[in-house]
């Protein structure tokens, strides 16, 4: 299990607005155990000794798994790649090879190893390997 504390100040708005995309990037990918501190009044400077030390203590903290939220996001995710696998098969087997060629780029940008073994087999149909 890994555990993601994000350290910011209240008013540091560019780092906030990128903990933001990076906690919707964890619920993204089924990643729940996070947790936010914000420095009171601080903008971009080093956390005090006091919001340093409750965020390290958040880390040892981690949330109660919630199976059945993790199995959805997981079923969903398994069908988002399903579909799209599915989408550059159908491209392949209609002549689109350069198409098939861009979906399976993009699915490797986004899904990596966990299209395999299926973007590796689709990847070798198209003449990748």
């Amino acid at each position: 299990m890994t555990r993601i504390v994000y350290i910011s100040g209240q008013n540091d708005a560019v780092n906030v607005e990128k903990d933001a995309a990076s906690v919707q990037s964890l619920l993204e990918w089924c990643a729940f155990d996070w947790y936010v501190e914000r420095s009171p009044w601080a903008g971009h400077e080093v956390a005090g000794p006091a919001v340093l030390g409750r965020a390290l203590d958040m880390l040892e903290k981690h949330a109660k798994p919630d199976l059945a939220r993790l199995n959805n996001c997981r079923l969903r995710t398994n069908q988002e790649l399903d579909k799209t696998i599915v989408q550059a098969d159908d491209l392949l087997t209609a002549g689109d090879s350069d198409g098939a060629r861009r979906l399976l780029n993009k699915i490797d940008t986004r899904y990596g190893g966990l299209a395999a073994p299926r973007s590796v087999d689709l990847a070798a149909r198209i003449g990748m390997d």
